[in-house]
C-alpha cells in the first residue's frame, strides 16, 4: 500500500510561488480548499506553518532516502510534540526526519514547516481568510497622534498613565502550564529567553488560579540591553537570534501588561495584578521585572506632556508612552496608546540602495525605502519613495551594499505634502519585522 504523501501540497504551494499577485494567489487556495483529493492534508500543513504559537525549536529535518518508519500521520504528531517542549534535541530532529522521509516532497514541506514558511508571499491574514481557526499573532500597538489619543480620553488628561519609552525588542511571552514561548511583534521566535521562563511560569499560574486567567496566559513586554551594557539594541538583537555562544546576561524583561482578552480589567487593574504577581515572582537576578507606571503624575494640559517629554529625554530615555488609565488590552492598533518622542520613527521597507556623492561615491549614498499612504478623498493608496541618505557610519555604508537590509527604522520630523518624510534618518536594522507585513502598511 502506497504511503500517503504530500507531494501534491507541494505541487499547489509551488504553483502559488509562481504567481504574482495576490488576488491569482487566492484564487489558487479556493481551488485547492475545493479539491478533496488535497484539501484536508493543505490545510494541515498551513496550520503547523502559520500557527504562531507553534515552535518546533529546529530549522532544519534531514532527509533520509528509503526510511522504512516513514510515515505522514507520525510525522504530524511528531510536531505538535516538539512544540509542546522546551527545546529539541539531535536525536528528536534525525526521528522527524525518518518519519517524514516518504519521499523528497513531503520532507520538503516539512523543511518549511518548521522555519514557519511556505515560500508563497502569503502573510497569517490571507490564509485566516480561508482557515479561520488558524490563531493571529496580535498585540496591542500606540497610535502616534496626540489629537487623537487625547479626543479618546474625551480630554480628561486625569486619565492618563505614563511611562518610560523603551528603545528594545517587543516580546510576547506565551505561558503555557509546562512552557514558554517567546515571540517577536511579527511572530518569530526568540530562542534565547529561557532564563525568564521560571518566573513567568509561576506567575501565569497565579494569574490562572487567583485571576481568572486561561492558559496560555500572554505577558506583553520589552526584551531591554542591561545599563550596563550601554542599552545597545543592536547587542540585544544580536543575542536573541544567536544559535551559538549566547550571553544572556546583556537584557532583561520588562513586562508592562498582560493580554486580558475577555477584556475584563482596566489598565489600573491589570497593572495592579501583575504588581502582585511579578514582585513575589522575580527571577533569580532580577531579569524579569514589572515596567514602572506613574498613574497620577499630574498632566492638566498637553503642553504638560512635552515638558515631561524634555525632562525624560534629558534623562537619556527615547520618549513616553501614554496609555488611557481605565482603557481594556486591544489586540490591535489602538488609541488609547500613544508614543510620545521628540522625533516620529516608522519602520519602513527597504526596495534598493543608491550610491553617494562626494565623499560616500564609492559607497552607499541612500537606502531606497517604499511608503504607502492615503490622503482623504483618495480613491487609492500611493506608494512613494523615501531616500534614507543619514545616520550611517562608514562601516555601515559599505556593508549595506552587499547585505542591504529588508527594513529599517527611521526617524524624521514631519511628512511632506507628497507622503514622503522629511529629514528622514537611519536608526537601525529591524530584523525581527516581516518586510511583507511591513509593506502592507498604510500610512494616514
Amino acid at each position: 500500500m502506497k504511503k500517503k504523501s504530500l507531494q501534491i501540497v507541494l505541487q499547489a504551494l509551488n504553483r502559488l510561488a509562481e504567481l504574482p499577485g495576490r488576488n491569482a494567489k487566492e484564487a489558487v487556495i479556493r481551488t485547492t480548499m475545493n479539491n478533496p483529493d488535497v484539501n484536508d492534508l493543505f490545510k494541515r500543513v498551513v496550520v503547523y506553518a502559520c500557527d504562531s504559537f507553534m515552535k518546533y525549536k529546529t530549522t532544519s529535518v534531514p532527509y533520509f532516502e528509503g526510511s522504512r518508519v516513514a510515515d505522514l500521520e507520525l510525522a504530524f504528531s511528531f510536531l505538535e510534540r516538539l512544540a509542546s517542549q522546551r527545546g529539541t534535541t539531535d536525536a528528536e530532529i534525525k526521528e522527524l526526519g525518518m518519519l517524514s522521509s516518504v519521499d523528497k516532497e513531503t520532507n520538503e514541506v516539512f523543511n518549511r514547516i518548521v522555519t514557519k514558511d511556505l515560500r508563497v508571499g502569503l502573510g497569517v491574514k490571507t490564509w485566516k481568510k480561508f482557515i479561520t481557526t488558524l490563531p493571529l499573532h496580535e498585540v496591542m500597538l500606540c497610535d502616534d497622534n496626540m489629537d487623537r489619543f487625547i479626543k479618546e480620553i474625551d480630554g480628561q488628561f486625569d486619565n492618563i498613565t505614563t511611562s518610560i519609552k523603551l528603545d528594545g525588542a517587543r516580546n510576547w511571552a506565551v505561558v503555557h502550564p509546562n512552557y514558554v514561548v517567546h515571540l517577536s511583534r511579527n511572530g518569530k521566535e526568540y530562542p534565547n529567553c529561557g532564563k525568564f521562563d521560571r518566573s513567568l511560569l509561576v506567575a501565569a499560574r497565579q494569574l490562572v488560579e487567583d485571576h481568572g486567567f486561561s492558559w496560555p496566559v500572554k505577558f506583553d513586554g520589552e526584551i531591554n540591553p542591561k545599563a550596563e551594557y550601554g542599552r545597545d539594541f543592536d547587542k540585544v538583537m544580536t543575542q536573541l537570534r544567536r544559535l551559538k555562544d549566547v550571553d544572556p546576561s546583556v537584557f532583561e524583561f520588562a513586562v508592562f501588561d498582560v493580554v486580558d482578552p475577555d477584556q475584563r480589567f482596566t489598565l489600573r487593574e491589570r497593572y495592579e495584578i501583575l504588581s502582585e504577581v511579578l514582585n513575589i515572582n522575580v527571577g533569580d537576578d532580577g531579569d524579569v521585572y514589572l515596567l514602572e507606571h506613574l498613574f497620577d503624575y499630574g498632566y492638566t494640559c498637553e503642553q504638560d506632556i512635552y515638558d515631561h517629554l524634555e525632562i525624560v529625554i534629558e534623562a537619556g530615555h527615547e520618549g513616553l508612552v501614554l496609555k488611557k488609565t481605565d482603557g481594556v488590552y486591544e489586540l490591535r492598533r489602538s488609541k488609547g496608546w500613544l508614543k510620545v518622542k521628540k522625533f516620529y520613527t516608522v519602520d519602513l521597507a527597504v526596495i534598493g540602495w543608491e550610491y553617494g556623492k562626494k565623499k560616500n561615491a564609492e559607497k552607499l549614498g541612500v537606502l531606497v525605502c517604499s511608503r504607502t499612504f492615503m490622503k482623504p478623498g483618495m480613491i487609492n493608496p500611493i506608494t512613494v519613495k523615501v531616500n534614507v541618505g543619514s545616520g550611517y557610519d562608514d562601516m555601515e555604508r559599505d556593508l549595506y551594499m552587499t547585505e542591504t537590509p529588508e527594513v529599517i527604522e527611521v526617524k524624521y520630523q514631519d511628512v511632506t505634502k507628497d507622503g514622503s518624510l522629511r529629514f528622514p534618518v537611519f536608526v537601525k536594522v529591524r530584523d525581527d519585522l516581516d518586510p511583507e507585513e511591513v509593506k502592507a502598511v498604510i500610512f494616514t
